[in-house]
């Protein structure tokens, strides 16, 4: 409806409406440019990292599967032979992963990993101011 009405104006006002080219943009400043290039660094060494994650998850994965796989044989034989019931195992596996969680836990949290991104982007933007000067 809307586009309908735009050709009608263009048609009674006898306009022809061309897109704006690229080069009739107006062009980026020194400092706008800097930025974009640091933004632009700044989500490509993201996402390397993020792709980094994403292959050490996959890696992870398979060894969770294996290991589980290996667990449930382990419980299907125990409860084959009457030792324990098959509650008693699963309660103990349970307790058994959170003591993992808990060590996982302790590891480095993510908001220090994001810091250490932060201050790389600084002192490589305060590097290149250094550089922008040097004759």
């Amino acid at each position: 409806m809307d586009y309908e009405r735009f050709l009608w104006l263009l048609k009674e006002l006898k306009l022809t409406y061309t897109m704006a080219s690229e080069h009739s943009m107006r062009k980026l400043s020194k400092k706008a440019l800097e930025k974009k290039q640091i933004k632009e660094e700044y989500f490509t060494e993201l996402t390397r990292k993020l792709e980094a994650v994403k292959t050490k998850i996959d890696q992870e994965k398979v060894a969770f599967v294996a290991e589980r796989e290996k667990v449930l044989e382990e419980i299907n034989e125990i409860v084959a032979q009457n030792i324990v019931t098959k509650d008693e195992v699963e309660q103990l596996y349970e307790e058994y992963l959170n003591e993992r969680r808990k060590k996982k836990s302790k590891q480095q949290p993510v908001y220090a990993a994001w810091k250490r991104l932060n201050d790389f982007i600084i002192k490589d933007k305060e590097r290149k101011e250094r550089e922008k000067w040097v004759f």
